[in-house]
């Protein structure tokens, strides 16, 4: 992580939903396309989110908070992670338009999951920046 972006970590955890963001909104966009390209979008573009956004929010909490709190800030972003994902996918029955046929039908979905990526992002620009640096393993010759 040091080698990119010089080991800040804002970059990473705006890039996460950013690539989100940029998925759910092509899949809106390509509902007539062919499923691998519309897949791809919505699958493997937009899980690019979960490496680079909570690969590097554990190096943000060490560089914000002591080391025995991180794990309970990694663990309550992620509580909330999972509460506020019940709920929308609780309501998002309600999103489908069957005025619609095909994949159309889920456009309203993945535009909801844009949105809440994109403000995703928001509170990481408004975050303190934090560098993390490369540890140098040290080693000991032995006679």
């Amino acid at each position: 992580m040091s080698r990119f972006f010089g080991g800040r970590t804002r970059p990473w955890l705006v890039l996460g939903p950013a690539c989100g963001a940029v998925g759910f909104l092509m899949g809106v966009l390509l509902h007539d396309s062919t499923w691998v390209l519309w897949g791809f979008f919505i699958g493997a573009f937009a899980f690019l989110c979960d490496p680079m956004f909570w690969g590097t929010v554990n190096s943000y909490w060490s560089g914000i908070a002591r080391p025995e709190v991180t794990g309970t800030l990694n663990g309550a972003s992620a509580a909330m992670q999972v509460a506020v994902g019940w709920v929308i996918t609780d309501q998002s029955g309600k999103w489908i338009d069957t005025s619609v046929s095909g994949r159309g039908q889920l456009d309203t979905i993945w535009i909801v999951g844009a949105i809440l990526f994109a403000v995703a992002i928001i509170p990481v620009l408004l975050s303190k920046e934090v560098r993390v640096h490369q540890a140098v393993a040290v080693t000991s010759s032995r006679r």
